[in-house]
């Protein structure tokens, strides 16, 4: 594009046969939940993985985060062994903070903070190239995963959409950057919470974050998102967050 050249990170999901079809015919118990946790209007998505396969995108638009707690809770309490990786940025952070002292910690350890600007070691599938951001390495693997027909989609406009959009390029020190999901929102017109929630599910983002790390980034990407203008701001507002507290946090 004008704004991020490079290459598509995606082939349409007819490229890899079955891709969709399986998803219905071949699924095991359900295993991990990646969670994108809805900004701005945006939906909250649950990407339910039940092995090679996510079977299910479950949406869910409440603006209250506890709300959002309490749906991811009862997913948890009711499929022992499950883990959910949680995107922890911005109001993120405070569906990870209630969910691990839900019950005295009960859920704190199958609770993963991803931590999308994270730094990473991974490298890409020929050991040559590095990625700038934990993101970026994310949606990297879902291309790899999809590329080698190892993993299973359900059949939704939105999710092959999300990803067909994404691009990337080399960036200095050898490294892939992947298009920022906020120039994407401006290309398409909305955010590609499906395809983050789906790429989290098939992502181990390595060590967890710790809980002032939890409310350092959130507090970072509070003060970000007073760029994106009054909507926004009256969002986190009528969610309970105290936008003061927030802003001599992050300082």
């Amino acid at each position: 594009t004008e704004q991020f050249e490079g290459d598509m990170v995606y082939f349409q999901g007819h490229a890899s046969p079955g891709i969709y079809a399986r998803a219905f015919l071949e699924w095991e118990p359900l295993s991990i939940i990646g969670l994108d946790v809805g900004r701005g209007g945006d939906f909250s998505v649950f990407a339910r993985r039940h092995g090679r396969a996510v079977k299910e995108l479950q949406r869910n638009h409440a603006p209250d985060t506890m709300q959002v707690t309490g749906i991811l809770i009862g997913i948890l309490d009711g499929h022992p062994g499950v883990k959910a990786i949680v995107d922890v940025i911005g109001i993120g952070a405070g569906v990870v903070d209630r969910a691990r002292e839900a019950e005295n910690g009960k859920y704190g350890d199958r609770i993963i903070p991803f931590v999308a600007g994270e730094a990473t070691d991974l490298k890409d599938e020929a050991g040559e190239m590095g990625f700038v951001s934990a993101r970026a390495a994310g949606w990297w693997n879902l291309r790899v995963l999809l590329a080698n027909d190892e993993i299973d989609l359900p059949p939704d406009d939105n999710l092959t959409g999300d990803l067909t959009a994404s691009h990337w390029k080399p960036a200095s020190g050898g490294k892939i950057q992947v298009e920022s999901k906020d120039d994407i929102k401006k290309r398409l017109g909305r955010s590609t919470d499906d395809g983050d929630a789906v790429m989290q599910a098939f992502f181990s983002p390595g060590r967890s974050a710790t809980a002032d790390e939890v409310q350092r980034y959130a507090n970072t990407e509070l003060l970000g998102e007073e760029t994106l203008g009054a909507d926004m701001m009256k969002f986190l507002k009528d969610s309970g967050v105290d936008i003061d507290k927030f802003k001599k946090g992050a300082k």
